[in-house]
């Protein structure tokens, strides 16, 4: 039977390992935090704030960059994973599901509200889909960003500015979602 013996701190094979996943650790947290925190929020709230004939491609366009940041950081994080063996970890499957989930089917759930909305002159059931679904994707990425900052046990600073970043956004995207949507009245 042959024991294994961990790797001496001193073995530089090791430091370079362990060098290389803090250098993956930190690329992942940053490309998902600005992501999921940052890009999604901001570029969804664009549709509502910035009313134009270009609004619809302006969002899809920036979206879409939102979920190529995404898809760079999970592609890091499961590279990563699997180096440290965390490949069945709560918090890389659900990753897995969630930018899965965002490149299947908001892309999608977009252009067919889009082909709707130019067919008929209003909104159908995908608009609702596409909305709800991708405001749900958001609440999990976020909540997959601070499962993995416990997962990696990550630095009690970068988790309370995360989290304070992320309340913000979410109460800014709050208020102005239902400034936005409130009835107007006339005078």
């Amino acid at each position: 039977m042959e024991v294994s013996i961990p790797p001496s701190e001193e073995d530089p094979s090791y430091a370079a390992f362990r060098n290389t996943i803090r250098k993956k650790k930190t690329a992942h947290a940053v490309l998902m935090i600005v992501a999921f925190v940052v890009m999604f929020p901001f570029f969804a709230l664009g549709l509502h704030v910035f009313p134009s004939k270009w609004t619809v491609n302006i969002h899809g366009t920036f979206q879409l960059l939102a979920l190529a940041v995404a898809i760079a950081g999970l592609g890091v994080g499961v590279s990563m994973a699997r180096q440290i063996e965390l490949i069945d970890s709560y918090h890389t499957v659900l990753g897995i599901i969630i930018v899965a989930s965002l490149a299947l089917f908001q892309p999608a759930m977009g252009m067919l509200q889009h082909m709707f909305f130019r067919k008929t002159g209003r909104k159908g059931p995908f608009a609702y889909i596409h909305r709800w679904f991708g405001r749900l994707m958001m609440i999990l990425g976020i909540t997959n960003v601070g499962l993995g900052f416990k997962l990696a046990q990550g630095p009690r600073g970068a988790v309370i500015a995360t989290c304070v970043v992320a309340g913000i956004v979410a109460m800014g995207y709050i208020v102005l979602v239902s400034w936005i949507g409130r009835p107007r009245r006339s005078n």
